[in-house]
């Protein structure tokens, strides 16, 4: 089922740096600087949303710059710093390629696909039952993780939109968001692309 109810719940800021906007897919948030965020507050890690263990996250968002190095699109982290991290979208992490990064007691950084212009469907899948995250774009899986351990997912406690984390600024995603969400379950492939 979606869990959006702990979302709805939680005061959410928008920084100087994102309005409100009508797209061509509805209403959203465009993001026009590097500290572009949308913020959930303190209390509304990714955990407390969809719990620890199989989770899907997932956005509709248009890149307008797909040079832009570092912007995030997604992040949940603990305000400590740059160990801190739970979950992460990015693009550019790596030059020209989507991410996705887990984090346990490790980091664990998933680079690939290229970033391009336009409208994109970016999902992120953490499937327990056979211990793997998978990234799509455009309902295409372009990365599969195979771990070992289970309940991979940090406590983290702060979640952002467009956004770097707590702990440090600069990492705004310069582009649009149409929607994003969460399900407190793995969904398969069929039903990403779909």
């Amino acid at each position: 089922a979606q869990s959006f109810t702990a979302v709805r719940n939680k005061p959410i800021v928008l920084s100087s740096g994102v309005s409100k906007s009508v797209n061509d897919r509805g209403i959203g948030f465009s993001g026009s600087v590097s500290n572009s965020q949308v913020d959930f507050g303190a209390s509304a890690g990714l955990s407390t949303i969809v719990g620890a263990d199989n989770f899907t996250i997932f956005a509709r968002i248009y890149v307008t710059d797909a040079a832009a190095s570092n912007q995030r699109i997604l992040m949940d982290c603990n305000s400590g710093g740059g160990g801190a991290y739970s979950v992460m979208i990015s693009i550019n992490e790596v030059a020209g390629q989507w991410g996705f990064m887990v984090r346990t007691n490790t980091d664990y950084a998933l680079n690939g696909g290229t970033v391009t212009v336009g409208w994109h469907d970016i999902a992120l899948v953490q499937d327990l039952s056979n211990t793997n995250w998978y990234g799509y774009v455009d309902g295409v899986k372009i990365l599969t993780y195979d771990y070992s351990s289970t309940s991979q997912l940090s406590s983290g406690t702060s979640l952002r939109l467009m956004a770097n984390g707590a702990y440090t600024s600069g990492f705004g995603f310069k582009g649009k968001m149409a929607c994003a969400g969460f399900f407190s379950r793995a969904l398969t492939e069929t039903e990403v692309k779909s």
